[in-house]
């Protein structure tokens, strides 16, 4: 049932409803989706510019006591805010940092634009070459579309709710690795994990199992089989090896 608030009932509001309903289920069109991974992967690419403009010339400020937000975070989304709400003035939009010079977005659309400006933010900054842009689509929570780009290798991974998975337009895939024992498996851990956070059980598992483990602290990892890894030993899980490790504290801030 969908709830119509306080909008006047009556033929106009009957008119009003049909249309909320039917942008929440009529199918996107191939077109649509189209449009929409473009503009995944053009924000995710004016935000990877931003970064690679700000090297070694940004500041730092901590959000908490543990995690860090540089000047470069802040560019990155503002730019990618400004693009996706030219482009889609309609849609909702969620982004890591919290920047209050940004203009807000409709908070009742079905469509929201959601985002990491910098995912490996502290790679960043003590140049580690390992950090992302991530520009995702959601409709009705669900997400739809997405992108992360690597602007340091140019590469481009893009995938949707209609289409596999891409490298620069090119399908990839798991590793071919069969065993858990033959697989260098890349994690994902919270900052500031503690003794007792749940991660750590089944990361304890694995680290006692795969042939070694790596902690690269951003999303996109070198996963494809091209380089040998096994990225939180997916593969294995869906194979009823293992489960998939991932982390259950990450927060948005």
């Amino acid at each position: 049932m969908y709830y119509f608030g306080a909008f006047p009932t009556g033929p106009l509001g009957q008119i009003w409803g049909f249309c909320q309903i039917s942008q929440q289920t009529l199918p996107i069109s191939r077109a649509e989706m189209e449009d929409f991974l473009a503009a995944c992967q053009q924000a995710a690419r004016i935000g990877g510019e931003q970064l690679l403009l700000l090297r070694d010339r940004f500041q730092t400020r901590k959000k908490n006591t543990l995690d860090f937000v540089t000047d470069a975070d802040i560019a990155s989304q503002t730019v990618i805010h400004d693009f996706l709400m030219s482009r889609f003035p309609d849609h909702g939009f969620l982004g890591e940092e919290q920047i209050p010079t940004l203009s807000p977005s409709p908070s009742k659309s079905v469509y929201r634009w959601v985002v990491d400006p910098l995912d490996g933010t502290l790679n960043y900054m003590h140049r580690l070459q390992s950090y992302s842009v991530s520009v995702a689509l959601q409709r009705n929570h669900q997400i739809i579309a997405a992108a992360v780009f690597d602007p340091l290798l140019e590469e481009m991974f893009v995938a949707s709710e209609s289409t596999p998975a891409m490298l620069n337009g090119q399908p990839i895939g798991v590793s071919r690795c069969a065993a858990l024992n033959q697989a260098l498996v890349v994690v994902s851990l919270p900052a500031g994990i503690q003794s007792s956070s749940p991660e750590l059980e089944p990361f304890l598992k694995i680290l006692f199992h795969a042939r070694s483990v790596r902690r690269l602290g951003s999303a996109l990892t070198p996963s494809d089989e091209r380089r040998g890894v096994w990225r939180v030993a997916i593969e294995m899980s869906a194979q009823g090896t293992t489960a998939p490790f991932y982390p259950e504290t990450v927060q948005m801030q």
